[in-house]
């Protein structure tokens, strides 16, 4: 379901472009929406096995989109990506961001075979400890090559991660082909990558695109519910069914934010949750609580989750930004109410959340416990409370940082905290800086090397509160030179 609405700049469209997403553990919709061309409309992704208005999402950098796809349907993966730029009718794949690797058969040959958070079984039979190149095509983050492999000839994808290659498939190329269609490769990409090795492919025919995704709950269609609503106050709903295709909705719950204070730092929640009762909604709970954050913070969202064992779903609300406050709404004990976070003798109804585990992992929330530790939690006697002695952020020296980007940039200093990290350096005789974001304690680029003296949109272009911004702003330009 798509509950957020974002604003962006990604088609050059004199008016903002707008996004809508969603949220999932294994899927994030997403959608853009822009007056390209005079009118209002959605922008197709030549995505997966055509065009489509909805993708599943990663991120997005500057004018650039990553998308994903997980070829195991579950959260644990692993995950496959591409990029997409607007090439002023649609979005087509592009080169990812950063340094690339070399395509040559050397450089394929190295490459590691994808093995994150364990195999898909449709992956499995695929992977193989070896493969000798003979003939390969690159283009926009993937390559398709010809080689041996144990003595047969065989055909490989390869999908470009960071500044190397990983391997995600070997096999015939009817194998080939269907994981290329569980792969986030659009099949026009696929095709091409063939000509060029005179490798003749099927279609991709299991790929992962809208039409195979588990279908959205059909909500019930003329079913009213009652609701208070201030002008001005933001707005969010969400709705449960059970297992996916299985509608219509059995519980939906809204999420109304009054107007955000002068300082925009207090959040005034009430949510209202209800049960499906024949052909009528049955209001089952309200609770209304009050958030306080370092600084402005956006609109909250309202997701269903799965954390506390409750026959009731869950419910997490939280702002788009990251990284963000996050509450959880239970039925936890037979009674509604705000699951408390427990660290020490203290207990909190919000946590600074960094993500949310997966059932692979057991159903845990990550957080920050200051700007530079991150702890897990999981529920426990009728609170959520903290397992372990929690993990640091990775080290963010320029010299981490450089072997990310392009040759040519050297940082000279950087910071990090909450999960982001931001380094100011040159580039030849010109002041830089670039913003990046940790995610399984590495760091990954999240925009481009920009022109020291456009720092001041970087919170918005990257979607960082300013509050996590502006102190790192004040630490990397502490006795730097003036940006030219």
């Amino acid at each position: 379901m798509l509950t957020g609405l974002g604003v962006a700049s990604l088609t050059q469209s004199p008016a903002p472009d707008f996004t809508l997403t969603g949220s999932g553990a294994d899927w994030v919709p997403f959608v853009v929406i822009s007056r390209t061309g005079g009118k209002w409309h959605e922008v197709p992704f030549d995505y997966a096995s055509g065009l489509t208005d909805l993708i599943d999402e990663r991120t997005v950098s500057g004018r650039l989109v990553e998308a994903e796809a997980n070829a195991s349907g579950g959260a644990a993966g692993p995950e496959t990506y591409a990029w997409y730029r607007f090439s002023g009718r649609i979005f087509v794949p592009t080169v990812p961001p950063g340094p690339a690797p070399a395509c040559s058969a050397a450089a394929l040959d190295r490459a590691p075979s994808l093995r994150p958070y364990g195999l898909p079984i449709s992956l499995e039979p695929y992977l193989v400890p070896s493969f000798v190149v003979s003939r390969f095509a690159c283009a926009d983050g993937w390559a398709l090559a010809t080689g041996v492999s144990h003595g047969e000839t065989d055909l490989a994808l390869f999908e470009q991660q960071g500044d190397g290659w990983s391997r995600d498939a070997v096999g015939s190329p009817q194998e080939v082909s269907i994981a290329a269609g569980e792969a986030a490769l659009a099949e026009s990409v696929y095709l091409r990558l063939a000509r060029p090795i005179g490798q003749r492919v099927p279609r991709p025919h299991e790929g992962f695109s809208p039409s195979v995704w588990p279908a959205e709950p059909r909500a019930p269609g003329r079913m009213a519910a009652s609701l208070p609503f201030t002008p001005g106050s933001s707005f969010a709903t969400t709705y449960d069914s059970g297992a996916y295709g299985s509608p219509p909705a059995r519980w939906f719950a809204v999420a109304v934010g009054a107007p955000p204070s002068a300082a925009g730092r207090s959040s005034a929640l009430v949510v209202r949750i209800f049960h499906r009762s024949g052909t009528t909604w049955a209001k089952q709970a309200t609770i209304g609580f009050a958030v306080t954050t370092p600084g402005p913070e956006g609109p909250a969202t309202i997701s269903t989750a799965a954390l506390t064992g409750s026959p009731a779903p869950d419910f997490e609300l939280t702002p788009q930004s990251s990284p963000r406050w996050l509450a959880v709404i239970s039925d936890a004990g037979g009674h509604w109410h705000a699951v408390p976070f427990r660290s020490g003798r203290e207990l909190s109804q919000t946590i600074d959340a960094s993500d949310l585990g997966s059932a692979y992992f057991g159903p845990t929330l990550e957080a920050f416990a200051n700007a530079d530790l991150i702890v897990t939690y999981r529920f426990d006697h009728g609170e959520f409370v903290r397992t372990g002695h929690g993990q640091p952020i990775p080290d963010c020296a320029p010299g981490v940082l450089d072997r990310l980007v392009p040759r040519g940039v050297q940082f000279t200093r950087s910071a990090c905290a909450y999960g982001e990290a931001l380094a100011v350096g040159w580039q030849r005789r010109r002041r830089v800086f670039d913003v990046f974001s940790e995610d399984g304690q590495r760091w990954y680029e999240s925009d481009i090397v920009t022109p020291l003296s456009e720092l001041g949109s970087a919170s918005a272009d990257n979607l960082i509160p300013q509050w996590v911004l502006a102190p790192l702003e004040r630490r990397v330009l502490s006795g730097a030179a003036p940006a030219t």
